[in-house]
């Protein structure tokens, strides 16, 4: 007969990592890796011309991709999830906003692809147009990204580095908006930006964890049996 301990249900496992900082932490580690890798190339004479083919589609695929998947990464980060709390702690507002920084910064580097197409063939006062309306957006987003860091610092849900990793992380990307308008480093611009979401990634990899309770609890103690 069942004495002693007694299950009341099959536990579900609490999870080890938060999935959510797993995706944006990979999502860097691309950026950074095709960055890199065109850096390199380009910083090598008589490199082979066969691979730049390759390296512009890892180039693309960073830009198009990272901002989505930090939009997914963000989800379970901002909102919580099964065993896992909000970064920004109990209140909506704040959940809503760390969210719409990873949203802002999506919906601004789409924007920014718009703008381009937009500006070839246009005359100089319409390319000057566009690169000052590009500048406003990413300003505007690193400002987002700014505030829901600060949501984030406060609500003290993440602790030690992660805390404060969403500003610097903005931080390294005002850095890559820099250069990106200078001829500094031109190959080499986007690393302080692809080390930030990386190195945002792996602060948040642990974030949030049994915060929220999962899966029934176990009985313990002495008790009777329940056939009694």
């Amino acid at each position: 007969m069942t004495t002693a301990v007694e299950l009341l249900a099959v536990e579900t496992p609490s999870p080890k990592r938060n999935w959510g900082g797993v995706v944006v932490a990979i999502a860097g580690a691309f950026e950074l890796v095709a960055t890199l890798f065109n850096a390199v190339a380009r910083a090598i004479p008589g490199f082979p011309t066969n691979v730049f083919g390759i390296i512009s589609g890892l180039l693309l695929g960073s830009y198009l991709l990272v901002p989505l998947a930090l939009v997914v990464g963000f989800a379970p980060l901002a909102f919580g999830a099964r065993g896992l709390a909000s970064i920004a702690g109990s209140g909506i507002r704040g959940r809503l906003f760390v969210f719409a920084a990873a949203l802002v910064s999506a919906i601004v580097q789409f924007a920014l692809i718009f703008l381009v197409v937009a500006s070839l063939g246009s005359d100089e006062g319409s390319s000057e147009r566009a690169m000052s309306s590009s500048l406003v957006l990413q300003v505007f987003a690193l400002l987002v990204g700014l505030i829901a860091g600060i949501v984030v610092a406060r609500a003290r849900v993440v602790r030690g580095y992660g805390r404060g990793s969403l500003i610097v992380a903005a931080i390294l990307i005002s850095i890559t908006l820099a250069l990106g308008y200078t001829d500094i480093l031109q190959n080499w611009q986007d690393v302080p930006r692809a080390v930030g979401i990386l190195a945002l990634g792996v602060s948040y990899w642990r974030a949030g964890l049994h915060r929220v309770p999962s899966g029934p609890t176990r009985v313990t103690g002495n008790a009777k049996s329940l056939a009694e």
